[in-house]
């Protein structure tokens, strides 16, 4: 039995990036999973967005990062219900000027109105999502993105310049 169980517990954790330095079969279960827990990637788990330029060079797509997040679920709320059709698929989907001169705005009512957050920019609920409270962070990140949003549309020619995509992965 002994010699099965580093295996079983192998192929139980394969969603993890393991790396087996030493035969474990000989090992007790405690110092397998000690060793494994060593071993194990850190893996980041979480609502991570992206908002980036596409551009082509040497016949390749590049991607170039506009704007990061990371569980900033009221902003990928916006992006679900404006952009993705209401579908929260992890897909890339394209983004137009209208579209982020819309989320800017949004951001800078929810900033006037600080009282009424949920009625501008609503929080989400989701695994890992991070919070849904209507803190410092909330709107620390909301001044962010505004802010961001105010030098992407001043910089993008949006009818010269390459696609501008936005993703998220959770």
């Amino acid at each position: 039995m002994r010699k099965g169980l580093p295996q079983l517990l192998e192929r139980k954790f394969s969603h993890f990036r393991v790396i087996l330095i030493s035969p474990l079969y000989t090992t007790t279960l405690l110092s397998f999973l000690i060793q494994l827990i060593k071993h194990i990637e850190v893996i980041r788990i979480g609502l991570d967005m992206y908002l980036v330029v596409e551009r082509q060079k040497n016949n390749q797509r590049v991607h170039e990062e506009l704007i990061y997040w990371r569980k900033a679920n009221h902003i990928h709320r916006w992006f679900i219900e404006h952009v993705q059709s209401h579908c929260d698929d992890c897909k890339v989907y394209p983004v137009n000027q209208t579209q982020l001169r819309a989320l800017m705005n949004q951001c800078e009512q929810t900033l006037l109105h600080y009282d009424q957050p949920e009625r501008y920019l609503p929080t989400l609920y989701g695994p890992f999502f991070g919070s849904i409270d209507y803190d410092d962070l909330y709107f620390l990140e909301i001044l962010r993105t505004k802010e961001l949003l105010h030098v992407i549309l001043t910089a993008f020619s949006f009818d010269q310049e390459p696609r501008i995509l936005y993703s998220s992965s959770w």
